[in-house]
Parts: structure tokens; C-alpha cells; sequence
């Protein structure tokens, strides 16, 4: 599969599609980009990304392995000022304020995405982790995939060498590996989006997969 023969492809902005066609190759070069699984995106029709995150530099290696555009969720200190409100506009960016309940905005526009036939990603943790580690996730992956009734895609990547947190330049070099695993199908519906506890235990069996497939980036293969 190539970028070229994805059928959302088109409907990315000129900026989404320049900067991914020109940096592919040097991005995978420079983090010595592993991939395994990547069959297991779908080829058309939404889908709902969810990964762990250990780094800065985990959505830009995940666009750049998955074959079609793929628009965040990002947090809203990235919107604060005029060029991150341009970056986040260029690469269709999802503002999610982390300060807030239950963020209704930013669900809904996913929920949007997601009916358009795209491919959204979030990090349900929420923030970076330590090397290793995978935080509970928050619920909305689990809300987003109730009312979209788009598959969740688990993934696991490991950039805890390339771009620890608290380091301030990525180790050029420092080899990443992706694992993406199988659609999830949760049999949810619209209306457990409303109860609580069917949305936590959701989340947790989400988590656990993206906790299982960074374990196996983490080996190796």
C-alpha cells in the first residue's frame, strides 16, 4: 500500500501532503523508522488510531508509517499562539483541552473526522509516559469509538531511545520500532457513550492491547 493509492488522500491540505511526501524518507532515516503491522489499517473508511506516547516525535513517525493521512488529537497549549494554531490547521489537528470534562468540542469533531471515512489518532494517556510505561487511558477513545462505530486501530511505539521525555534534542540514529495490531471491534453503541463504566472497562481493554504491542516494539523481531 502507498500514499498514493489511499482514496482519502486527496483530501488532505497541500501543506499535510507536501511535508509528508518530502519527509518521509529522511524521517525514516534519521530515527530508523522499523515497521510491523501495517496491514492492519484499513484501507478505506474510518478509523480510530490509538497509541501510547513516550515522545514528541510519535505522531510525526506514525504519520509518516501509516499510508494515509492521519489528523490528531492534539492538546490545546499547541494552539495557543498564531504558528501552532498554523501548524495544527495544516496537519487538520483536533484541539482537545485537557483542562476541561468531558470535552465535547473535540469528540464531536473526531466523531466528524471519523464519519468523513478518516483516520483520526489520539493518545488516550493523555501526555508522555516514561520509557516503558503505559498510563491508564482517559475515556474519550472509548466515547469516540461508541458513537463513530469506527474500529480502533491499537498501536505501540517505542522512541523512549530516539526522544526520551525531558531530553531536548531527539538521538539521531537511536533506532524506533511501530507495531500496529488488529481493528479492535468493541460492540459499542451511541448510547454507551453515556455509561461511565462501560466506557472505562472500553478504555482499559484498549490500553492493554497498546500496552501488549509496545512490550513486543520493545523486544524487537
Amino acid at each position: 500500500m502507498s500514499w498514493h493509492a489511499s482514496p482519502d488522500w486527496r483530501s488532505a491540505t497541500p501543506a499535510y501532503r507536501f511535508l509528508s511526501l518530502t519527509a518521509r524518507g529522511p524521517v525514516r532515516a534519521l530515527a530508523r523508522l522499523q515497521t510491523k503491522g501495517l496491514e492492519h489499517v484499513p484501507a478505506a473508511g474510518p478509523a480510530l488510531v490509538a497509541s501510547n506516547h513516550l515522545s514528541w516525535a510519535d505522531p510525526i513517525l506514525i504519520n509518516d508509517a501509516i499510508p494515509r493521512p492521519t489528523y490528531w488529537m492534539a492538546k490545546g497549549d499547541l494552539f495557543r499562539n498564531a504558528a501552532g494554531r498554523l501548524a495544527m490547521g495544516a496537519f487538520g489537528c483536533i484541539k482537545v483541552d485537557r483542562e476541561s470534562g468531558g470535552n465535547e468540542g473535540a469528540v464531536s469533531a473526531a466523531v466528524r473526522a471519523l464519519g468523513e471515512g478518516r483516520v483520526v489518532g489520539v493518545f488516550p494517556e493523555g501526555t508522555r509516559s516514561r520509557p516503558g510505561q503505559v498510563r491508564r487511558g482517559r475515556t474519550g477513545v472509548a466515547r469516540i469509538a461508541a458513537l463513530s462505530g469506527a474500529p480502533v486501530v491499537p498501536l505501540g511505539i517505542d522512541t523512549s531511545s530516539f526522544w526520551p521525555r525531558h531530553v531536548r534534542l531527539p538521538r539521531f540514529g537511536c533506532r524506533v520500532r511501530l507495531v500496529v495490531g488488529a481493528p479492535l471491534r468493541l460492540d459499542l453503541k451511541p448510547a454507551d457513550a453515556e455509561d461511565k463504566q462501560r466506557m472505562r472497562d472500553a478504555t482499559d481493554d484498549i490500553m492493554e492491547r497498546v500496552k501488549a504491542l509496545l512490550a513486543e516494539a520493545r523486544a524487537g523481531w
